[in-house]
């Protein structure tokens, strides 16, 4: 759990930065911009994945391709 919390801690600046750049624009965030915070969130996934027990990453992998169908759905 604390090693989680360390890696989100570890990217939550660079999330704020990316979100904060787009808000002062006004409009939605470019082609890039959505690139580097989905390369982002990947990197982030990938950080706690690897500390996770094998049970835990089953799970894991299942919340997060829930999650990406949910946004995959909504972009549509």
């Amino acid at each position: 759990k604390d090693q989680v919390k360390t890696i989100r801690e570890k990217y939550a600046p660079r999330q704020l930065e990316i979100r904060k750049a787009v808000q002062a624009t006004g409009v939605a965030p470019d082609d890039a911009t959505r690139a580097k915070m989905v390369e982002l969130q990947n990197q982030q996934a990938a950080e706690i994945r690897a500390v996770l027990t094998a049970d835990q990453q089953v799970i894991f992998d299942r919340n997060l391709a829930e999650m990406k169908a949910r946004a995959s759905a909504r972009s549509k």
